[in-house]
């Protein structure tokens, strides 16, 4: 029982990384084309390290506050960011 929950648990992980995957490469990317770091992005947008770490790494979803300023800061649309359009 306790191994079928835990392989539930990682399948589970495996999508919400796979699902994020898009969004963490397009803020990666994006970053890197500026010459930034995680650091100095994380303080522009007001947010701690970690934070934006785990976006990019796609361990967490930005809020849709989050997105409204990451796509100001990139200057890029939500669609492009979150992958509905790639332009």
């Amino acid at each position: 029982m306790l191994h079928d929950l835990l392989k539930v648990k990682h399948f589970l992980t495996f999508c919400v990384i796979h699902k994020n995957m898009e969004l963490n490469e397009r803020l990666r990317e994006l970053r890197r084309e500026k010459g930034l770091t995680l650091k100095q992005v994380s303080c522009a947008l007001q947010l701690t390290l970690n934070a934006y770490a785990n976006y990019e790494y796609g361990i967490r979803e930005p809020s849709v506050d989050v997105i409204k300023r990451l796509c100001g800061f990139y200057n890029v649309s939500a669609d492009y960011l979150l992958g509905i359009k790639d332009d």
